[in-house]
């Protein structure tokens, strides 16, 4: 299973770097932050929205947040209401 979720990621920073030059990125929690930052290496740029030792599922979003959202071309993030907040 994550060999597909790495597989479908790196696909993805394929596309959109392919349609938009070096794509941006934002990845909603740590792990997700690093996976795409490895996979993705300098060909992306990817900003985490939690710092290290935050609880994504307490986390509560900050107006920088929608606005990096708001300004990215994709949003990784875990879902499974991991994320709660996101869906507000």
């Amino acid at each position: 299973m994550r060999l597909l979720q790495i597989s479908v990621l790196a696909l993805s920073l394929f596309q959109i770097g392919a349609a938009a030059g070096k794509p941006r990125a934002v990845a909603t929690t740590t792990m997700i932050y690093d996976l795409v930052s490895q996979v993705g290496g300098d060909k992306i740029e990817v900003r985490g929205l939690l710092s290290t030792g935050a609880d994504p599922h307490t986390y509560i979003p900050v107006p920088g947040d929608a606005i990096a959202i708001a300004e990215t071309q994709i949003v990784f993030r875990n879902g499974l209401k991991l994320e709660g907040w996101m869906d507000k």
